[in-house]
């Protein structure tokens, strides 16, 4: 059976270097898809994009996240044009692969879950 035209199209989110992956449905903020991957990423102001602790490079599917609020500009500045994002404000609509910074992890890679 083919689901509704309308309904929420399954992405899959790709976290590196750990390779962890998961699949959200299209809408998910990305700090959502790291907490299912298991990947802990810090966001110090609690999603408002004030911090710019949760930012991650995309590696790959850049189509395939939102555009970029203007929080992101005014947090990343020009370093959003080179791929960067902050988790907390980025939505997925397909599937795509982010390079978390180690600084920006709540406990390094190999602790995590």
């Amino acid at each position: 059976m083919t689901p509704p035209s309308d309904a929420p199209r399954d992405a899959r989110v790709r976290f590196l270097p750990s390779g962890r992956e998961t699949h959200v449905a299209s809408g998910t903020f990305l700090t959502t898809a790291a907490v299912r991957a298991g990947v802990e990423i810090v966001h110090d102001c609690d999603g408002q994009g004030l911090c710019s602790t949760c930012q991650v490079h995309v590696e790959e599917g850049a189509e395939s996240l939102s555009r970029p609020d203007p929080r992101e500009h005014a947090q990343l500045g020009d370093r959003v044009e080179r791929g960067w994002r902050l988790c907390c404000l980025t939505i997925v609509e397909g599937d795509c692969a982010v390079r978390v910074p180690v600084g920006s992890f709540a406990y390094p890679p190999e602790q995590q879950r």
